[in-house]
């Protein structure tokens, strides 16, 4: 059985990775500052829904230096089946289509870092409920 909420189509229109130039040896732990944003989604006259979610790992001041600092933002537009009551669409979207977005954004991440200096750098998985929430488009990360 298919989910009330297909993703169609998926692309990043910012990929941003930088491997921390002082660090020579991994730290046994690193901290990040992990940011996760979500687009107010929109709905088109087609009923298609499109979402941006951006990602952005900076610096920490608590723990040891990370290995990256990285801004990915990726897109997708989805369909909703039609029997969604309306009242919940938009949550769908939002949770269920954030998760999916941020899956990819992950896959971008470790193949990114798999070859870079420092190894690769797997994301966290974050509850699905931080999509629900608007907030402004974040800025670029401080460079390591």
């Amino acid at each position: 059985m298919l989910s009330v909420l297909q993703l169609t189509r998926h692309y990043f229109s910012e990929v941003w990775v930088q491997a921390n130039p002082a660090l020579k040896t991994r730290a046994p732990t690193e901290d990040y500052d992990i940011a996760i944003h979500s687009s107010k989604e929109t709905l088109d006259a087609q009923g298609h829904w499109h979402l941006a979610v951006t990602v952005v790992l900076s610096e920490s001041k608590k723990e040891a230096p990370p290995r990256y600092t990285a801004k990915l933002t990726v897109h997708g537009d989805f369909t909703l089946h039609a029997d969604v009551p309306e009242d919940k669409r938009s949550r769908i979207v939002r949770a269920n289509g954030g998760a999916l977005l941020l899956s990819a954004a992950r896959e971008m991440l470790i193949a990114v870092t798999a070859r870079s200096e420092h190894g690769p750098l797997e994301l966290a998985v974050f509850d699905p409920r931080v999509f629900l929430e608007e907030r402004p488009e974040p800025s670029q990360p401080p460079a390591a």
